[in-house]
């Protein structure tokens, strides 16, 4: 079995694969506050559902982002403890190539979008390869949503993690080249990651789960408190 674990965006999610790469159990919640407490009772529920237990667990991965800076930390931290406990490999994902493997074949390059809570979208550019594979054609990148539109230089399909507010951005490409795909295809899955670590662990590659590390893209949004006027500790200093 393989265990996937998503925390890039509000909505986490978890997925158990078998290694055929069907999935045997998946779980996914979403929320603004507080959502990562559910975190391990969500995995305990996953395990009881599917009726297997950790020891059968023979890899993990993980979302790696870019996305929410506090979500991808979690979730790394969650996959590198149980990589250490149970000594069992891990890999990394990126986020935007796994919503880019919830798309449907269709023949057109996919545009995945995330959101990053600053007015911008984080987005990349990826086909389909001949064996399942995603392949990449532009790196990620973080683009304001005013500018994505100038984005749709050609055909593309559009996926990501929020349908009704993203899906309506291609109606402002004047030249019509997104396509968004189809509603229940949008949404972050911990099994769009689990499918493309699943390649890469029965393929022989995987992580150094302690050089594995977030893709933030940018800095955090973390500003140190403004200094006050400073006050003298007991001996005057």
């Amino acid at each position: 079995m393989l265990l996937a674990v998503d925390t890039s965006t509000t909505r986490f999610s978890m997925a158990i694969m078998d290694l055929d790469g069907s999935i045997v159990a998946e779980y996914s919640a979403a929320g603004e506050k507080n959502r990562f407490v559910h975190l391990m009772p969500a995995l305990n529920f996953l395990l009881e559902s599917a009726q297997i237990g950790l020891r059968e667990v023979r890899c993990l991965g993980v979302a790696l982002g870019p996305g929410s800076f506090t979500g991808l930390r979690v979730g790394l931290a969650l996959t590198k403890g149980l990589a250490h406990a149970l000594g069992i490999p891990l890999v990394g994902v990126p986020s935007l190539m796994a919503v880019a493997a919830q798309a449907p074949p269709t023949g057109l390059p996919v545009m995945p979008l995330l959101d990053s809570r600053r007015g911008e979208f984080f987005t990349a550019l990826f086909k389909a390869g001949g064996d399942g594979d995603i392949v990449r054609l532009a790196p990620d990148r973080a683009v304001k949503a005013d500018n994505l539109p100038a984005c749709f230089e050609d055909p593309v399909l559009l996926i990501g993690n929020d349908f009704r507010r993203q899906a309506p951005l291609a109606e402002k490409d004047p030249e019509g080249w997104a396509t968004p795909a189809l509603p229940h295809l949008w949404g972050i899955r911990a099994a769009g990651a689990g499918r493309l670590a699943l390649k890469r662990f029965l393929a022989g590659d995987t992580d150094d789960p302690w050089a594995l590390a977030p893709l933030y893209l940018r800095p955090p949004d973390i500003r140190p408190p403004a200094e006050g006027p400073r006050v003298p500790d007991s001996e005057g200093h």
